[in-house]
């Protein structure tokens, strides 16, 4: 009788961490799903920043390319080219 008794909580307690187990399991997937999903948005969000900064650098070396032949003109404007 004893022994079975020790049996049948063994069999509880396998039961008992077996629904933890799957808790757990499912916890961890939506983490999972949850934590992908973030990274898309990031990954978007890294695209954009980078073509922002694409275009400010052309923008930058526009202005600095301007500026060069602005003063080029001025310095040979200066001896009367």
């Amino acid at each position: 009788m004893e022994k079975s008794l020790i049996i049948n909580e063994q069999q509880e307690q396998f039961q008992i961490n077996d629904r933890e187990i799957i808790r757990e399991a499912k916890h961890l997937r939506q983490h999972k799903t949850k934590l992908e999903q973030r990274m898309k948005i990031l990954e978007e969000h890294n695209k954009q920043l980078e073509k922002q900064l694409k275009r400010s650098k052309q923008l930058l070396f526009k202005e600095v390319k301007d500026d060069f032949f602005f003063l080029i003109f001025k310095f040979l404007h200066s001896f009367n080219f």
